[in-house]
């Protein structure tokens, strides 16, 4: 007798490559689709939407739950080429006054996440360390632990490479993987809608710094207009070209700026520059430094190096290109979809009882300082915000976030200051487990 054909686990196997990218690459557009018309996809933003449709699709088993190497090379190659994409696509005029404030707003983010885990560890560490015993590695709770303290001050790369330097056993860095995503997933949306409707911090009187339009026209309300213009001249020293630029577009409104036309030797030049920089980041960096050195090397380049006249001619090449970067980035972090062992199942539960620990008191340190001190710049919901997008998600999220509730003015300082997760993260997951490591 014939065997009864069998039904395959996904409708989409692991080695179909192109299948899962077009899946991947599908949500990101469905997801930017659903932002402009649905209530759900307006409140989360595209990036969410992206993420929240691909890890629907990988719990129902239309795509391979627990990933692919498909998906984890969609995703580097996307990460990678968002940095450098985003930054030749911003403005920078500003970017380093923005900086100061949100530096601050970063560090007691990053702090809030250190501090929550140190909590949770104490709460419910040796229920983790017995829970993954059975993976086969010697305290992979506490290593865990640590990875997924490093990946709420960086991102997703400090986790691995924390895992990695501890030598965790594979099951249990998916059981963490796993446990991490589902709480992103309530993370992201509930940031979406906490920043909602909220305008710039540079077009708001109340949170603008000294230069933006916001702040001058504040002050000449309150009569002190000769402070503004010194403040003004102080924070932002202007440059012949760009007046010259402006004066040129008032007498001549009607002449085409043909620098926002994206066109094939654009394209092409925007993507060679990008690998070029990404490859030397790398080089220089190795793979846990490449996206830090990459960041500076692009700052230096577009600041530094590259004429004006050509950096603002690839402007708005850099910024499509970043956006879809990003958007396809997104939509490949919700691959894993659940996905555990059966021989680490018993580890979610302390495992969501450490993350949702740290969440909720990361969460309550801001919303403390952001209540004690709600004139100071560094406390301003939306910096804050910004910040703990950057620590919780990583550069791309916190850059995310500034495009879609188009907060111009943060973009740059949101990607800079995640960067500096990125830099310190591993380290601070290392030094977490050193500290609480028994020596078994």
């Amino acid at each position: 007798a014939s065997s009864a054909p069998t039904i395959p686990a996904t409708l989409l196997s692991k080695t179909d490559t192109w299948g899962n990218w077009m899946v991947l690459m599908g949500n990101a557009a469905l997801a930017i689709v659903m932002s402009k018309r649905t209530t759900v996809g307006k409140l989360l933003g595209p990036p969410i939407t992206a993420l929240a449709l691909t890890f629907l699709m990988a719990t129902i088993r239309i795509l391979p739950s627990g990933g692919t190497l498909a998906a984890q090379g969609l995703q580097s190659l996307c990460l990678y080429l968002a940095t450098p994409l985003v930054l030749m696509g911003a403005e920078f005029r500003g970017a380093g006054k923005r900086c100061g404030p949100l530096i601050l707003s970063f560090g007691l983010a990053a702090l809030a996440t250190v501090g929550s885990s140190m909590v949770g560890w104490w709460l419910v560490g040796p229920t983790l360390n017995s829970a993954l015993a059975g993976c086969g590695g010697v305290e992979d709770g506490l290593k865990i632990a640590a990875g997924i303290m490093a990946r709420n001050v960086g991102g997703g790369l400090n986790y691995m490479a924390v895992c990695s330097s501890l030598q965790a056993s594979p099951l249990a860095i998916a059981a963490g993987l796993c446990a991490d995503n589902i709480f992103g997933l309530v993370y992201f949306p509930t940031s979406s809608y906490l920043a909602s409707g909220r305008p710039d911090p540079a077009d708001d009187p109340e949170s603008a710094l000294p230069g933006d339009k916001a702040y001058v026209d504040k002050k000449k309300d309150d009569g002190d207009a000769n402070t503004v213009v010194a403040e003004a001249t102080t924070m932002e020293p202007s440059t012949g070209e760009d007046e010259t630029q402006t004066t040129s577009t008032e007498v001549e409104p009607t002449t085409k700026d043909d620098t926002q036309d994206i066109t094939v030797d654009r394209v092409t030049t925007v993507l060679f520059t990008a690998a070029a920089l990404v490859w030397l980041g790398k080089t220089l960096g190795g793979v846990r430094g490449a996206l830090p050195v990459c960041t500076l090397l692009t700052v230096a380049f577009v600041n530094l190096l590259a004429p004006p006249k050509w950096v603002k001619s690839i402007q708005a090449t850099s910024q499509v290109l970043g956006t879809v970067a990003l958007y396809i980035f997104f939509s490949t972090l919700g691959s894993q979809g659940i996905a555990v062992a059966d021989s680490v199942r018993a580890s979610m539960i302390p495992l969501g009882i450490y993350l949702g620990i740290l969440y909720s008191v990361h969460a309550a340190w801001l919303t403390l300082f952001h209540k004690l001190f709600p004139k100071q710049p560094a406390m301003n919901a939306q910096r804050l915000l910004i910040a703990s997008s950057a620590s919780i998600g990583g550069p791309a999220t916190a850059v995310a976030m500034a495009q879609a509730q188009k907060w111009p003015s943060l973009e740059v300082p949101g990607l800079l200051v995640g960067n500096l997760g990125d830099a310190v993260g591993t380290f601070l997951g290392i030094a977490f487990f050193a500290l609480f490591s028994t020596g078994g």
